[in-house]
Order: structure tokens, then sequence, then C-alpha cells
């Protein structure tokens, strides 16, 4: 279960609120989602303080952790252009991995995010990744006006792997949502990178959006 703030499209005004579970689809047709998980409280009557706030409350729930660096994808400024293909990469929800297909494999990949760390050691040696996957459920029918619905895609639900890298893409670690990751020295670092790969030719789901990311370390 998610708490799920509708923002319009038109002046990135929040218009209403919606709690759905995983896999359940709800309308949205003119807004875009800023998902927040239903175990974190956030506040804010904008996009910008909610965001922070939603961060916040993500690192405040897990006591281990002292820092989170975040990116909330409402567009591909943090994509790594050079590293990534078969992308989509828009404004408000429509950061998306097309299907792998004939062969090409698509790869979503962050640019490096530099992080602040005292020691000891070169990086972090635990760190967790929190990232969001959706899709849309369209109706496009001559006899009813056009919809749009939002879908959560819970972890395990797509074809989608996601591996982060502390030392700015040199090495990748495999990572599961919202789990504790051990960093041996050799992958420590502070340049973070993520990788979202599609990694069968599957036609379950035409694109996969990312709704955000963020890692605590």
């Amino acid at each position: 279960m998610s708490t799920n703030y509708l923002v319009s499209h038109y002046n990135d005004k929040i218009s209403d609120v919606v709690a759905a579970a995983v896999s359940t689809p709800f309308l949205i047709t003119g807004n875009y989602v800023l998902r927040v998980p239903d175990d974190v409280s956030a506040q804010g009557v904008d996009v910008l303080t909610l965001t922070n706030s939603k961060y916040t409350g993500i690192l405040g729930n897990n006591s281990l952790f002292t820092q989170v660096v975040w990116d909330d994808m409402f567009d591909g400024a943090g994509v790594n252009t050079t590293a990534s293909t078969g992308v989509t990469l828009g404004k408000n929800g429509a950061v998306s991995l097309y299907p792998a297909h004939g062969g090409h494999i698509p790869i979503l990949q962050t640019t490096p995010m530099g992080i602040i760390w005292g020691g000891p050691g070169p990086g972090p040696s635990q760190a967790m990744v929190v990232y969001e996957l959706f899709d849309y459920v369209d109706v496009d029918d001559k006899a009813v006006p056009y919809q749009r619905s939002y879908r959560e895609l819970g972890t395990g639900s797509s074809d989608v792997t996601v591996q982060v890298s502390f030392n700015g893409g040199v090495n990748f670690t495999n990572v599961v949502n919202n789990a504790i990751l051990t960093l041996p020295g050799v992958v420590q670092g502070t340049s973070v990178v993520l990788k979202f790969t599609r990694v069968s030719d599957s036609t379950t789901y035409e694109r996969i959006f990312v709704g955000s990311w963020a890692v605590l370390f």
C-alpha cells in the first residue's frame, strides 16, 4: 500500500491523494504521481516540500543510516545518456525502459552523484537502495474519453534488475529493493551510480517507468 499524490501536469499543483495497493491501477488522467510509502510520514503543500519530506522520512525509518541521496526522476536530467539505451527521458513520470528485443538490452544508467564520506574506509561499507517501478494502463477507445491509470509494480513483478555502484560505475553490485547491502572494500567509494536493466524479451509491460530512487548510507 502507498499514498499517491496526484500532481497536475499543467501547474504542478497537488490535485488529489489516492491510497492504492501494489498492482492495483488507479485513474490519473491529467496528472502524474508522487508516491510515498505508507510507512513514511511525509507532509507538504507543494511538490518540492513533499519530495524532501518523503526522503527525509525514508531515512528516518532506517536508523542504521545517517545520509540519503536521491533523484525523483521527474525528468531525465540525472540519466547518463551515453551509457543508457532503449529508454525514454520525458518529464513528470515519463522516464522508462522499453522491453528487451532481438538481443538489444535496454539500460538506464544514472550520472555519478558524489557523496560526503568521512570514513572509515574509502566509502560506506553498508547501504540501502530504495526505488519505484510502475507502468501505465491506458484506455484509448473512440467511444469514451482517453483515460490513463497508474499501476505500481512490486519487487519481482517486472523484468528489471537494479545495480548500484559507489565508485563511479567501475564496479556494480546487485541490489534488492529496501534491503541492506554489504559493500566490500574493492567496491567502496563516494560516487554513486544506479543501473536499471530490462533483462527479458517480455511483452507483459510495453514500458516500465522508474518513479524515483534513493540510496541510504
